[in-house]
């Protein structure tokens, strides 16, 4: 999935809901498949094969803790995180690569 449209350098871009893209000079980055909302166990990050350099993923709580941070330094096709021993609730995740930083939120059942 894609976003498409032009921004200043600085303001976000909107797509699929809640995601949000800053720090881009456009919004035409690779939106990550992030699979399944809701996830009991297992939260998935399907990247898309354009998406180059490093890259980070943190996910965090409502109150902003953070229970995973994972730093790669070429991007992986599909990244699985082990997430059954967090509470249910509402979480966010955030994916900074060389070139944006995109954020969007998931359920834990």
């Amino acid at each position: 999935m894609f976003a498409m449209g032009n921004i200043a350098k600085g303001q976000s871009c909107l797509n699929r809901g809640a995601a949000e893209w800053t720090n881009m000079d456009s919004c035409d980055a690779p939106t990550p498949i992030v699979y399944p909302n809701p996830a009991s166990d297992i939260l998935n990050f399907r990247f898309d094969d354009s998406l180059q350099g490093d890259i980070r993923v943190k996910i965090y709580d409502l109150m902003g803790t953070v229970s995973y941070h994972q730093k790669f330094s070429a991007v992986p096709q599909l990244i699985s995180f082990q997430i059954g021993n967090l509470p249910s609730g509402l979480y966010f995740y955030e994916i900074k690569t060389n070139d944006a930083i995109i954020r969007d939120k998931f359920e834990k059942q």
